[in-house]
C-alpha cells in the first residue's frame, strides 16, 4: 500500500529518520516476497533459504530501525511481535520441511 499510495521508495517520505539503504531495501521486499514464494513452489530448499534471508534481514533491520529511533521498548508492538514470531516459526519448521520435501 505504502508503494502505492507514495510511489517508488515512499519511506522516507514517510519518516524523515529513514536511511536510503533502508527505503531501497523495504522497497525491494515488494518483489523479494513473491520471488520466495514462488520459488517455494517450484524448488522448494532454494526458496526455503530465501525465506529464511528475507526473515532474518527483516527482524534484525525492522528492530535495529525501531530501538534505535523509537527506544528500546519501542518494538512492543503487533507488527514488531508478529514478525517475531514468525521468524521462531520458521526457524522451528525449516528443518523439517526440508527433510520432507526430500521424501
Amino acid at each position: 500500500m505504502d508503494l502505492i499510495k507514495y510511489g517508488l521508495f515512499p519511506y522516507q517520505r514517510l519518516n524523515s529518520s529513514v536511511p536510503v539503504w533502508l527505503n531501497i531495501y523495504w522497497t525491494l521486499l515488494t518483489l523479494i516476497d513473491p520471488l520466495a514464494m514462488a520459488l517455494l513452489l517450484y524448488c522448494i530448499d532454494v526458496g526455503l533459504v530465501l525465506y529464511g534471508v528475507v526473515i532474518i534481514s527483516d527482524v534484525c533491520i525492522n528492530y535495529w530501525f525501531m530501538i534505535t529511533t523509537n527506544g528500546l521498548f519501542s518494538w512492543v508492538n503487533f507488527g514488531q511481535i508478529s514478525q517475531l514470531l514468525f521468524l521462531i516459526f520458521y526457524v522451528s519448521t525449516v528443518r523439517y520441511i526440508h527433510l520432507q520435501s526430500k521424501k
